[in-house]
């Protein structure tokens, strides 16, 4: 298989699971399962609170970034800028 033939390849299934996708999405008796992936742990509280807590709360909102609140890259602390 040479690199063009693969690239329409993937682009082919790509395209599968994007519609797989959207049609699971689209689906008015879907009910997505949220599970957390790891135990809650001191180094996800954001003063007492977790992300989740954050989003749930209106604090955080979808689509909101999240920027370093200073330039030391191990400080932890992050700005929420919204968007839209």
């Amino acid at each position: 298989m040479t690199y063009d033939q693969f690239l329409g390849a993937r682009r082919a299934l790509m395209a599968q699971l994007v519609r797989a996708a959207f049609e699971r999405l689209s689906d008015s008796d879907y009910t997505p399962v949220v599970t957390s992936q790891h135990p809650v742990s001191d180094d996800d509280l954001v003063g007492g609170r977790t992300t989740l807590d954050l989003f749930a709360a209106g604090v955080l909102n979808a689509g909101g970034l999240l920027a370093p609140a200073d330039s030391s890259e191990e400080s932890g602390a992050f700005r929420h800028r919204r968007t839209g």
